[in-house]
């Protein structure tokens, strides 16, 4: 098992609390050790005969679980003990282990495993989550059930205060659970990959508790960090676990909102449906037989006719394809989503996209100067999951590597107007000769400066002074080239034309992105040593507040990526490595509502509204200098883009729509990142698909179990088509240059999940470690 670093991991660290055999007499010591033994109570479930092995039969069988109980109640300071002896890997899900105050089960209560369970009196541990009582109080403990294999041993240990603490291994986890009452007995339920158990033989043992841990803790630790120009930002990490067990409720109320009581009514639902099989089970072993009477004729006409009414019932309803049932998958949307909230709690929707948070203009001017050859900044443009209320940090921890939200931003230096004629552009021959430009001049061997002379062109274009920049259709959908007309030339200097341009065997000229690039990377890295150099001497003149930066420019298709690398230290001493991204493109406005995409404006949908589709035709469009992968238009293509109207459209989520949107997206960085097939872009684009195909009373809370299903099946009907259409321009298939081996990888990787949908969204959001304020 790979266990994580639990930092402050249950409030007291392996120094504070020790746990030893003890030897010496004491006054415990003169009480003898239970010799525990186990018994079943619930089918499925078996003991040998001393009662020191559980196991459960038919394990091959889904549904099938077992949960035992001790026979004696738990002695404190005690330990108990179970070795790992058999388990299925076929099975995702995990053990339960604990206590509860149950010797046998009396009829109001009902523990099936699996989290399935009815009553009061009940802690164990599933996964890395706290349950009490068959609802989730808390997670993010060190011990993950889920991981355990064969010959581990997991413990657990209840101290005189009434804390209880497991065990793995030997090892000592920390308090998972407080106020135990006594005389509770162990709990287990072979469920899951977990089929067989045995009492180990330090059952009984002795653990000595050197101090006890607070009853109550605040969830979050803040400290201060200097971060990009030398600023002093606060800083809060989630202590671990986390939960109803180890933060006062009133004090915070974020978490009991997320901690809420659940629907009794779906357990409810499980023991009415356990009760109702068990007679099933025994009417097929008669039929095998050879023999039906008439009243289990009768039964199975009932359970028939209920399992229709179950169905078709939106409370009852079960998924078909996973067996979970709809009301668990909405349940688990639901807290997830809760728990992004809480651990994300900087990532809320931008109030103002047209300013960029404190944060990110403290990061944003100190990469600045790297770009100082585009002498006006106060066009650009903000864009991304960020300014989008998307992003998701990265998890991380004391020594690990952080890596902070990407900052999108777009730079527009000229306009581009569309070709009235709107002819297509094929494949295009350039020819060797150089093109000149129509002033008279000596060439400027500073290649800088055609990046401003682009910028002063763009400004004289907005005060209409000459003429735009155009592009027409090029033969992949949603890609573009773009021209130089005739009446623009004469605004362009020698060096310009030889630079950044190139000419078609027609006699046309092009303006080409692989040379703008080219010019603005060398630029930029040539800047890079300068920005570098200034940090360093900051640093050497007050090293007591310094800022240990360093930069690394990354070229990434059309945007200059400078990745901000940095040190701080936490109060505990330990290192906190941060890399923040800023990429930066260089773009072009667009004139006018593109041609190719007017079937978006006309077509009939449910969403967006009117207005909305309004406001981003107002807003425009840009082009970037993007080449279609696969294409031979690495020169010469540029992208349409349409992150201004993607964050329109995001602006217009409703609560529902977010929750969904943000676990669908969560479930990508999971489980579909590889190969590289599908990207967070892909994941938008699907979203976008289904909410133009639904009506607000589709995204009712009762059914946001059924949006997220839904998401899923657009993007595995995608796969299996091998066309992922841009919302836009439809006919711009976004995956046409994806190996199809990869493809189908993928596929079957989203099929899968989508036939586990409690596994897959099991721990799917985890709190990180540090949180930022804008």
């Amino acid at each position: 098992m790979t266990e994580t670093n639990s930092n402050a991991n249950s409030r007291t660290t392996e120094e504070d609390v020790q746990l030893s055999i003890t030897t010496k007499t004491s006054k415990q010591e003169h009480t003898a050790a239970v010799p525990y033994t186990l018994k079943p109570v619930r089918d499925h479930g078996e003991v040998n005969s001393d009662g020191t092995i559980a196991y459960r039969i038919n394990s091959g069988v889904k549904h099938n679980r077992a949960v035992f109980v001790s026979n004696q109640p738990i002695q404190t300071s005690r330990l108990f003990e179970l070795k790992i002896d058999k388990v299925d890997d076929s099975h995702n899900s995990s053990m339960e282990f604990g206590v509860c105050i149950y010797n046998s089960f009396p009829d109001d209560i009902f523990y099936e495993g699996d989290g399935f369970g009815k009553g009061s009196g009940f802690w164990f541990l599933r996964d890395d989550d706290l349950w009490r009582d068959f609802q989730t109080i808390g997670g993010g403990y060190k011990l993950n059930l889920r991981n355990i294999q064969v010959d581990d041993k997991v413990g657990f240990v209840l101290h005189p205060d009434g804390t209880l603490a497991f065990l793995y291994n030997g090892k000592y986890q920390g308090i998972a659970f407080r106020n135990i009452p006594g005389g509770v007995y162990a709990l287990v339920a072979t469920s899951g990959k977990c089929v067989q158990v045995s009492i180990t033989e330090n059952v009984g043992k002795i653990l000595q508790q050197k101090s006890p841990d607070s009853t109550v803790d605040e969830p979050f630790e803040s400290f201060s960090v200097k971060t990009v120009g030398n600023n002093p930002v606060s800083v809060s990490r989630m202590r671990a676990p986390y939960g109803f067990d180890f933060v006062n409720e009133d004090t915070h109320p974020k978490m009991k909102e997320v901690y809420n009581k659940p629907d009794d009514s779906i357990n409810e639902f499980y023991v009415k449906t356990e009760q109702a099989l068990n007679p099933l089970f025994e009417i097929n072993q008669r039929s095998r037989k050879g023999y039906l009477n008439e009243k289990d004729l009768r039964t199975l006409i009932g359970f028939s006719v209920n399992l229709y009414k179950t169905h078709n019932n939106p409370a009852t309803r079960v998924d078909p394809i996973s067996n979970d049932h709809m009301r668990f998958i909405t349940t688990s949307v639901e807290l997830q989503s809760k728990l992004i909230v809480l651990f994300q709690k900087n990532k809320q929707l931008p109030d103002n996209t047209n300013t960029l948070p404190k944060r990110f203009q403290q990061v944003f001017d100190l990469v600045r100067p790297c770009f100082d050859n585009i002498k006006d900044m106060s066009g650009i443009v903000w864009t991304g999951s960020t300014s989008e209320g998307f992003a998701i940090s990265d998890n991380s921890g004391p020594g690990m590597s952080y890596v902070d939200d990407e900052m999108d931003l777009m730079i527009p230096l000229a306009i581009a107007a569309e070709d009235p004629h709107n002819t297509t552009c094929e494949e295009f021959t350039i020819a060797n000769d150089v093109p000149r430009g129509m002033m008279e001049e000596k060439e400027d061997v500073h290649k800088k400066s055609f990046i401003t002379e682009m910028e002063d062109i763009g400004n004289r274009q907005q005060r209409q002074e000459c003429p735009t920049f155009t592009w027409r259709p090029s033969v992949h959908s949603g890609y573009v080239t773009i021209f130089i007309p005739e009446s623009l030339q004469s605004y362009t200097s020698l060096g310009f034309t030889k630079h950044l341009c190139a000419r078609s065997s027609s006699g046309e000229m092009l303006l080409t992105r692989s040379k703008l690039l080219g010019i603005q990377e060398e630029y930029t890295r040539g800047r890079l040593n300068a920005v570098q150099s200034e940090i360093t001497k900051n640093e050497n003149e007050n090293e007591k507040d310094e800022f240990k930066g360093k930069l690394r420019l990354v070229q990434e298709g059309p945007v200059q990526t400078i990745s901000v690398c940095y040190e701080s230290q936490e109060p505990g001493g330990s290192v906190l490595q941060f890399d923040q991204t800023v990429d930066v493109a260089i773009a072009l406005n667009g004139v006018n509502w593109p041609t190719i995409a007017n079937s978006w404006v006309s077509r009939q949908r449910k969403w967006p509204q009117k207005t909305t589709v309004e406001k981003i035709i107002a807003d425009g469009y840009h082009i970037v200098p993007k080449y279609y992968p696969g294409g031979k238009g690495i020169d010469l293509e540029w992208r349409l883009s349409f992150s201004v109207a993607e964050r329109s459209l995001a602006h217009t989520f409703t609560d529902q729509q977010r929750k969904c949107y943000m676990i669908f997206k969560l479930l990508w960085r999971r489980h579909f990142k590889e190969p590289k097939v599908l990207s967070s872009y892909h994941m938008k684009t699907t979203m976008f698909w289904l909410c133009e195909r639904t009506s607000p009373t589709d995204w009712l809370d009762t059914k946001l179990g059924e949006r997220f299903l839904d998401l899923q099946n657009f993007l595995i009907h995608f796969l299996q088509k091998r066309n992922l259409p841009n919302y836009f321009i439809p006919e711009n298939n976004m995956i046409s240059n994806i190996d199809a081996g990869d493809v189908k990888v993928i596929l079957v990787k989203v099929q899968n999940v989508r036939r586990q949908q409690i596994y897959s969204l099991s721990n799917l959001v985890t709190p990180s470690t540090f949180f930022f304020s804008y």
